[in-house]
């Protein structure tokens, strides 16, 4: 019986693709191609994309959702009554989105950058080092966490069960426990998919539906290598990547790197900056970039991506060329209020 070495579960199918995408990629170069400065790849017509659309539809209990989403709005789940999940994952119609500056901590770790909520039920981890495999796991830590909702569970059922014990036991047929409370917030959050983004339209066989420059962006994409991180569904999410693989040495890595990401949680020197590679959904709406929320637009978040996770500089068309691929990644949501 053979055995996969640690965390390959989580990166030996990004490697798998990875190899795959750079074996293309040298035999671009050995027929003399510039990588770095073509911008005029075909787009593949495989079927085998490194993507796949977001589901049109996902079967959910409404009587959760609904009952969730009042929990989502709800100051008194936190210890303060002045903090509710929504304080810090804001949840505007995708058009009018602006960057979220929130920055959470946990265990002393250093700042790090909020996440929209959006598409999360596809993820495969949580949070940035990935301590968490489900929604239920994450809601039930930021309920205890001092930075997010700092309370106990004890206290959260007493002050809400008032107002919640009816409809709770309409759907479970007894009053509120802390599996319950989990299990209404993880299906509102489930959905908050936004599954009609352009790019979904077009991996779903629709015509016409992506221009000239913003196919030759997804094809760059796949050439230089992303995909090889930022693939399946949520276009990341799903494995674990070290920050800065090139040129980490300098002042401009120095503040980045003194987050160790994953080291905190498994304390393996293997883990040191190691990230949950995030998802590219609505990319365009979710500045600043990076853990630390230290890109603060897209044009140069790729820019370093390049440069740092790739070991290549990026032309100026290239970078274009990526970004405007990036956009096509969001879709409307018919927001979320109070």
């Amino acid at each position: 019986m053979s055995v996969l070495p640690k965390r390959a579960a989580t990166w030996l199918p990004a490697l798998l693709l990875s190899v795959a995408v750079l074996g293309q990629v040298g035999a671009d170069a050995a027929d003399g191609k510039d990588l770095a400065g073509d911008t005029t790849i075909r787009l593949s017509t495989s079927a085998h994309e490194p993507v796949t659309p977001i589901p049109v539809s996902v079967v959910l209990d409404s009587g959760k959702v609904a009952l969730g989403h009042a929990l989502f709005f709800d100051r008194r789940l936190s210890g303060d009554n002045t903090r509710s999940c929504a304080g810090c994952h804001q949840l505007p119609p995708l058009k009018a989105s602006r960057p979220l500056e929130g920055m959470s901590t946990l265990q002393g770790d250093p700042p790090r950058s909020v996440p929209l909520l959006y598409n999360s039920g596809v993820l495969f981890w949580y949070n940035w080092d990935g301590r968490y495999r489900t929604l239920e796991e994450v809601i039930s830590g930021a309920v205890t966490q001092p930075d997010k909702l700092a309370t106990t569970w004890k206290a959260l059922l007493a002050r809400v069960e008032a107002d919640y014990a009816t409809r709770f036991a309409a759907l479970y047929g007894q009053g509120l426990t802390v599996e319950q409370v989990t299990d209404v917030l993880a299906e509102f959050l489930r959905s908050l998919n936004t599954p009609n983004a352009r790019f979904d339209r077009f991996l779903r066989g629709e015509s016409n539906v992506l221009s000239a420059d913003e196919a030759s962006g997804y094809a760059l994409f796949k050439e230089i290598g992303c995909s090889s991180c930022h693939s399946g569904v949520a276009l990341g999410g799903n494995f674990f990547e070290r920050f800065y693989i090139y040129d980490h040495a300098g002042e401009e890595s120095e503040p980045r790197l003194q987050d160790q990401g994953r080291y905190y949680l498994t304390q393996d020197e293997s883990d040191r900056n190691v990230f949950r590679v995030p998802s590219l959904r609505n990319v365009a709406h979710s500045a600043p970039y990076f853990h630390d929320g230290s890109a603060p637009d897209l044009e140069e978040a790729v820019e370093e991506m390049g440069e740092h996770q790739l070991g290549l500089v990026l032309t100026e068309e290239q970078r274009r060329l990526l970004v405007v691929f990036l956009q096509t990644l969001s879709a409307d949501h018919q927001g979320v209020k109070p």
